[in-house]
């Protein structure tokens, strides 16, 4: 670290510059890590701060200890925890989408919305490890779903009403959970994790006990070694009151209920699933995707 810090120098030239480290490493190395750069490479001249990747601890006593091993070296201040997953373009539009359009916005609580399903899956391969990815990702978006315009976009506004969403949060019992492992019993493929207790697949209904969102259940489906990749938000909305055209949906009424999409994988699209009358003379509804999203403003 002593040799990084005097090549920062060399590059500062004697200005005041100010240093970021950005942190993408295993967990087990973050503080050997850090702890390196707050003794060798801190200087009093500029600001220094420290971004950590998504790293939280493994559990609620780890991840306090992360947070107290880091305060012996940084200030609160200096310290920003960021999550990659987040800044996709589909998660950052769930906010913008939600207080920007007052299509939804009105529409955005437990009087018209029946449950919200967070979909996480990835394929057999070689990302097939350990992951944090309930207590970060999933946690994360439904924060972003759940949470009150704040009063401003400053980043202490923002925190402040997404830590109210994250203490309404109902205790997660390991009964309401379901919990899986994948084993390949193939001979071709090696079975990585033959040695490893760690679950490859979790399923749950996850509660806010707050008036916006009492009763409405946050469906977490996460899972590793599944037959593809994708990630999406589902909003399933309530079915329309005394609805006339009921009896010519189908034998299924789940099949007509609205549904806003935000899907990041395997292809990028926002989509609303509306009700539409089939052409002919006949009276019989179908389902229609309406895609508000112009793929060509990300390619």
């Amino acid at each position: 670290m002593s040799k990084l810090n005097a090549r920062m120098e060399q590059m500062e030239g004697g200005t005041k510059a100010n240093r970021i480290f950005c942190l993408s490493v295993p967990q087990e190395a973050l503080l050997d890590v850090a702890c390196s750069l707050a003794s060798n490479t801190q200087t009093l001249k500029v600001r220094n701060r420290i971004i950590i990747v998504k790293h939280s601890g493994l559990d609620a006593v780890s991840s306090h200890q992360l947070t107290q091993s880091l305060l012996s070296s940084f200030d609160e201040k200096q310290i920003y925890r960021i999550d990659h997953l987040l800044g996709r373009n589909i998660i950052e539009n769930l906010t913008v989408l939600r207080f920007s359009n007052l299509v939804f916005e009105p529409l955005w609580s437990r009087r018209y919305i029946r449950n919200v399903q967070i979909i996480l899956s990835e394929e057999l391969g070689a990302q097939m490890q350990g992951r944090d990815i309930v207590h970060s990702h999933i946690l994360q978006m439904i924060v972003l779903h759940a949470v009150e315009l704040p009063i401003s976009l400053d980043g202490e506004d923002t925190r402040n009403e997404k830590v109210k969403v994250l203490r309404s949060i109902r205790r997660l019992d390991l009964s309401d959970c379901t919990l899986m492992q994948f084993k390949d019993s193939s001979e071709d493929k090696v079975n990585v994790l033959m040695n490893s207790q760690t679950p490859t697949f979790f399923a749950a209904a996850l509660y806010i006990d707050n008036a916006h969102w009492d009763g409405v259940p946050f469906l977490i489906k996460a899972g590793m070694g599944l037959i593809k990749h994708g990630v999406e938000i589902r909003i399933q909305f309530n079915h329309v009151p005394g609805n006339w055209y009921r009896e010519h949906i189908g034998h299924n009424i789940d099949l007509a209920t609205n549904e806003l999409i935000l899907r990041d994988a395997p292809d990028e699209a926002i989509l609303v699933k509306v009700n539409n009358k089939i052409p002919g003379l006949g009276l019989q509804l179908d389902a229609l995707d309406l895609s508000l999203m112009e793929t060509t403003i990300f390619s």
